[in-house]
């Protein structure tokens, strides 16, 4: 049985040792907020972070706000699905740090979790919140539960009692803070209270939100119906919770009054509240306007050159239907809109609603022709494209080089269809501008033109004609794709979800660039203009965790050589959805508003290289750094015996491991002595280089390495390890030393 060992290194001396054949595995490790992932497809790429300066041209707002039969009169109703939320202004009047929030609410399902009424920071440092959570009920169904919190200053969540929400009917919610206690009331009844303790912050500095959470447009969403909400400045007394509970007015210390008749209005004429819907795609005219299209209300807008949104929208589609990515979704204008004014649209439309089972759900391409403004002689191109409902109808849109329509379509969530070329899910489409098959597709009579797709949300193509789609993953592995006529892009079956795509041992077309941890990769451009420099000549995208990534292609299209994240930072936060160059070179990009970005702060590195040099039958399956521990490992398959003379080396730049002082390798026959190490530092990387030795055929091996800031390496034995008496004095001897020198 092979055992673990750790090496001790008193000395950096460097040993040169007899050595088959090596390849390079170049792996690039990407910060992914606090942790890092190593990838082999980002070994030569420079990648670095900046921040985006950027000025808001407009906000989108939403004239369709949804209202139900109420408590009295009409009711708010918020759906998860649709991602929008009410936003009242952050002013002192919603801040008092002595408050009541009263509410009637009845919930429509049950979420994993969403926030029904919000007004706390993210940090959950700062003022309060009604938020809801599905459990399961006494007879084990799923029920959603809600409570009253409010966070002091150390993030403590002071929250007196949870409520059951019915479905059936509304119930009326009362939450109280005096300073130092926090209530909760149901139905006119105390159900709990609790002692606060440290420091409350009334202001968390973002604005008080219905159906989202406060310091997010579209984060922990809540399905439900809300009415007659009222803000005080003071403690409501239980009578006065009474009175409000059998509808009568209580009047004294009231900010804010929301009866969400028909409107979202605050009676007091103060804070009316705000709807908001997400723009999923957006596209500049050669004079200027800017067509954009709202998700979730079936328009397409038009915004001037001066940054005025017409109130007449260019078209509106009747039969869109609504669901988590689902709605209007893509839009372009034709090449030559000058002279024939097309404008393409992908939506999902809800169908044959008359046979009383809840219709048929599709996705569809039409062509408006745009006539002072509006769009006129609407014509369906590509109609019946199979849908779900709610997720993966893809949407993106692009008029190519060859004057050719081309479209991505998701997979439907029904997976292994994308591997079908009979079926158009899962597949990029391409077709004629008039709604025809080309006669050079892949495939004859077909508009299927790729297959092995999930999800793509943005399609572009480059100055000199190559195509690039953007395409979502499951929990990892977003990728930046290459258009090939005919290409099969591997998913579900030659490229599984969630393991490395670039490791596929087969024909399948490999990703240029992957992410490992979820970013939702959204509409893509490729940016000539000059108004953002540093940009020019890359591939922009947007993504749903809210920043703007840049591109840059190798010459022969095969790799990415740099890349740019752009970090918007804007607060509250709003993904980036949609993303448009203007024609004066400007670049445009929106979730629930349209801004510009105007300028990037300086560079600073987000990817750093490892390089592995083994044996050609050693491949490094796995590399991680953890960069707080210092330390790094590295996983590895043995496809055929090694050596007894066959070594691996590390070459870590010194961000990342500034020396090393402890090394260990699982999986090797024999133990490792002084001689089986070598140790080279220099002004940017740090160089390891272990002597593996003899090891059988498919077998593991796991190597570590760890620094700290002495240059003794500190022993580090299993526990299952023998060791000899003189061995285990020369390692307690370390110890101590290691200690004194304050080292472990």
């Amino acid at each position: 049985m092979a055992l673990a060992a750790t090496l001790i290194v008193l000395s950096p001396a460097v040993r040169a040792f007899g050595q088959e054949p090596t390849t390079t595995q170049p792996f690039g490790c990407q910060y992914y907020g606090e942790v890092m992932h190593c990838d082999l497809l980002l070994g030569d790429l420079q990648g670095d972070i900046v921040n985006g300066n950027s000025t808001l041209v407009h906000p989108v707002t939403n004239n369709q706000t949804l209202f139900v039969d109420g408590k009295d009169g009409k009711a708010l109703e918020m759906r998860g699905e649709y991602r929008e939320s009410i936003e009242m202004m952050n002013v002192p009047d919603v801040n008092p740090k002595q408050f009541s929030v009263s509410f009637w609410v009845k919930s429509a399902e049950v979420e994993p979790y969403g926030h029904i009424v919000s007004h706390s920071n993210k940090q959950q440092t700062a003022g309060w919140q009604f938020d809801t959570f599905g459990t399961s009920g006494t007879s084990g169904a799923p029920v959603a539960t809600m409570r009253f919190g409010v966070f002091n200053t150390n993030g403590t969540l002071f929250s007196p009692a949870d409520i059951t929400m019915p479905t059936d009917r509304f119930i009326h919610i009362v939450g109280t803070f005096d300073g130092s206690k926090v209530k909760v009331y149901e139905d006119g009844k105390l159900v709990g209270e609790t002692q606060f303790t440290g420091n409350y912050t009334a202001d968390p500095g973002v604005p008080m939100r219905i159906g989202s959470a406060a310091y997010c447009a579209s984060c922990n969403r809540w399905s439900g119906m809300i009415d007659e909400m009222r803000m005080y400045n003071k403690t409501l007394d239980d009578q006065e919770v009474k009175q409000l509970d059998s509808l009568s007015d209580v009047s004294g210390g009231l900010v804010g009054n929301w009866k969400f008749d028909g409107n979202t209005d605050d009676a007091l004429g103060k804070n009316s509240g705000t709807g908001s819907t997400m723009v999923t795609s957006m596209k500049f005219a050669p004079d200027g306007r800017l067509f954009f299209d709202e998700k979730n209300t079936g328009e397409i807008r038009i915004m001037t050159p001066d940054g005025k949104i017409l109130d007449k929208p260019f078209a509106s589609v009747q039969d869109v239907y609504v669901s988590w990515e689902q709605g209007m979704l893509g839009l372009t204008l034709d090449p030559d809109f000058q002279t024939n004014h097309y404008v393409y649209v992908y939506y999902t439309a809800l169908v044959d609603t008359q046979k009383g089972d809840g219709g048929k759900v599709i996705n569809r391409v039409l062509r408006f022709t745009e006539k002072d403004n509006v769009g006129t002689d609407m014509k369906v191109l590509l109609d019946n494209i199979p849908a779900s409902r709610g997720f993966h109808s893809g949407g993106a849109l692009a008029v190519g080089p060859d004057d050719k329509l081309y479209i991505t379509v998701g997979d439907a969530t029904e997976h292994i269809f994308a591997q079908d070329p009979s079926i158009v899910i899962g597949k990029i489409l391409r077709i004629n501008k008039d709604g025809t098959i080309p006669a050079d597709n892949p495939y004859p009579n077909s508009p299927v033109y790729t297959i092995g797709h999930r999800n793509m949300y943005g399609i572009t193509f480059g100055k000199d004609g190559t195509g690039v789609v953007t395409e979502n993953g499951d929990f990892h592995y977003d990728e930046i794709n290459v258009i090939q006529k005919g290409g099969n892009y591997g998913f579900p079956t030659m490229q599984p979800p969630n393991l490395p795509p670039e490791r596929a041992n087969n024909s399948s077309i490999k990703p240029l660039r992957t992410y490992y941890d979820t970013i939702a990769p959204t509409q893509l451009i490729y940016y000539d203009g000059d108004a953002v420099p540093e940009l020019k000549g890359m591939y922009l995208f947007g993504s749903f965790t809210g920043d703007i990534y840049a591109v840059r292609l190798s010459d022969d299209k095969k790799h990415v050589t740099e890349e740019i994240q752009v970090n918007l930072e804007h607060f509250p936060f709003v993904p980036t959805i949609s993303i448009a160059q203007s024609p004066d070179g400007k670049i445009y990009y929106g979730g629930y508003q349209i801004y510009t970005l105007d300028s990037l702060s300086k560079k600073t590195q987000n990817v750093y290289e490892v390089k592995i040099d083994a044996p050609a039958a050693l491949t490094v399956d796995d590399l991680t750094v953890q960069p707080e521990q210092k330390k790094v490992e590295i996983n590895a398959n043995i496809s055929s015996a090694l050596g007894p003379d066959s070594t691996l080396t590390a070459k870590i730049p010194k961000s990342l491991l500034d020396n090393v002082t402890k090394v260990a390798i699982e999986g090797r026959q024999a133990q490792l002595t002084s001689q089986d190490i070598s140790v080279n530092n220099d002004a940017n990387y740090t160089s390891v280089t272990v002597k593996i030795g003899q090891v059988p055929a498919n077998s593991n091996l796991k190597l570590s390495f760890s620094g700290a800031s002495e240059a003794t390496v500190v022993p580090e034995f299993p526990a299952a390890m023998l060791v000899t008496a003189a061995v285990f004095a020369a390692v307690t001897a370390v110890a101590v030393y290691g200690k004194r020198k304050g080292m472990i």
